[in-house]
């Protein structure tokens, strides 16, 4: 497991059964090209089997064998290699594109968030730094932290303050980054995704993150309350500008950047275009949701008079709720430049909206790699024992 297949040029993926890194690893397959993926699984047969699982949801399964895997850990100095490994991953690497990180937003969780993206990052960096292998840097569009207005691409900076340690931990990884980059030591390029949903075509996704919270919470009112003629309030503005994108477009776009710019230390947004609001999504949800009867409200505040369903969806979107109330709109000037020749926009939500949905429902909700036993966000029997109040 150790050195597989490290004789011809590849490219090193970090975070490969991750909801970008599995689409990344799949783009990368698509063009001809070998994947590396350097992961922690104690043995070669269950970091295999993870590969063939992520690649399966993306209709990939047969190439996970052209897939290269090495034993190796972000969270370790050389992601815990041996120097002659090191050597030999650097030697064979054409790029190095970073995905690895922790996504959560719970308080409880905040070390290893710290560990993974920020420590994880200085390891890459203490790896590369004076190679000749270019890394690609996956950050987030939330560096922009606490910002409102339009957030740019060339800005880095932390006056606005930050929602979270997830937030934090990407500025300072992304900041670390530049630093690289302006010392002349790196070279490469520095993508900032957004809230990340399923292919445009099928919807399909590796993992039900963010956004499929609500989603879940949809299918759950569709199929315990459809009938009672509920309205179901969350706390929102319905001005809120949203910020989903295709996993596929997200994925075909880093790509297609990385092919026809290169390594030129750039930042490119890859986020959503439209300019569509919270309030927007709510009546694509409302369409969808109103022939069982059933109808969402955003309001400021839920006080006392909230129903269980109510409660429950709080509870469950508790992390998320910020982001109801302020994103900025992200300016996209250097994607639109390095893609417009060769990749369209990505396909508006409404568009597709229901795919997500029934995607997510056929795969009852369990990611790729979910145990069988996994918990969903919302607990179906206390919903269905509690609709009576509702």
């Amino acid at each position: 497991m150790r050195t597989t297949a490290l004789s011809k040029p590849a490219v090193v993926i970090t975070g490969a059964t991750g909801i970008l890194g599995s689409a990344v690893m799949a783009e990368v397959l698509k063009h001809g090209l070998r994947p590396i993926a350097v992961m922690r699984d104690e043995s070669p047969e269950r970091a295999r089997a993870r590969i063939r699982a992520v690649l399966g949801v993306y209709g990939m399964r047969a190439h996970a064998e052209e897939v290269g895997i090495i034993q190796g850990d972000v969270r370790r100095m050389w992601l815990g290699l041996e120097p002659r490994e090191a050597a030999g991953l650097i030697g064979c690497a054409r790029a190095f594109v970073h995905c690895a990180a922790s996504t959560s937003f719970n308080p409880n969780e905040n070390s290893c968030v710290w560990e993974s993206n920020v420590g994880g990052v200085n390891n890459v960096l203490d790896l590369l730094m004076d190679r000749d292998v270019p890394l690609y840097h996956v950050s987030t569009a939330y560096v922009a932290g606490a910002q409102n207005g339009v957030a740019y691409e060339h800005e880095l900076d932390d006056r606005h303050g930050f929602t979270n340690t997830y937030e934090r931990s990407k500025w300072h990884a992304e900041t670390a980054v530049r630093e690289a980059f302006d010392s002349g030591r790196l070279r490469g390029a520095v993508f900032r995704p957004g809230i990340i949903v399923g292919s445009t075509v099928d919807g399909a996704i590796v993992d039900f993150q963010n956004v499929y919270g609500f989603l879940r919470l949809i299918h759950l009112a569709q199929s315990r309350l459809a009938g009672r003629d509920c309205v179901i309030r969350l706390e929102g503005d319905p001005n809120t500008p949203c910020n989903f994108v295709p996993v596929d477009w997200t994925a075909s776009a880093l790509w297609k950047i990385i092919e026809h710019e290169g390594p030129k230390n750039g930042t490119y947004h890859l986020t959503d275009a439209t300019g569509h609001t919270l309030g927007d999504m709510m009546g694509w949800v409302n369409n969808f949701i109103e022939p069982a009867g059933l109808r969402f409200e955003l309001t400021d505040y839920l006080n006392g008079s909230a129903t269980a369903i109510e409660n429950m969806a709080r509870a469950a979107l508790a992390y998320y709720k910020p982001y109801a109330f302020r994103q900025p709109r992200f300016d996209m000037a250097n994607t639109m430049r390095a893609t417009s020749d060769h990749l369209d926009l990505p396909l508006p939500l409404h568009e597709y909206f229901d795919v997500l949905f029934h995607f997510a429902r056929a795969r009852r909700w369990k990611g790729a790699l979910s145990p069988a036993h996994a918990s969903t966000p919302i607990d179906l029997g206390a919903l269905q024992s509690e609709a009576q109040v509702v």
